[in-house]
């Protein structure tokens, strides 16, 4: 949970400021459809991507309006992310 969950948000948070004086920056999150859909014998694997997607759609959602450091949360779940601004759906 330590690394897999909070490290990137402590990261995050720990870099933002950087981010923020160099005048442009990105904070790029990998989701995945495991968030969303229920499958056998992934339930951590799904947990962690949960909260990074969720933690991610608020980051951006906090983020509105500054144009210095963008979020972004790239998935392969196009259903639920064409929907969802500040998001990227990769399709196979």
């Amino acid at each position: 949970m330590q690394i897999n969950a909070l490290a990137p948000m402590y990261l995050t948070h720990a870099l933002l400021p950087q981010l923020g004086r160099a005048g442009k920056g990105r904070v790029l999150t990998m989701a995945s459809a495991a968030a969303l859909v229920s499958n056998p014998n992934m339930r951590v694997y799904a947990v962690f991507k949960a909260a990074a997607m969720s933690w991610s759609g608020s980051l951006r959602l906090e983020r509105e309006g500054n144009a210095t450091v963008a979020v972004t949360t790239v998935s392969y779940y196009e259903e639920y992310y064409l929907a969802q601004p500040g998001t990227l759906s990769l399709t196979r």
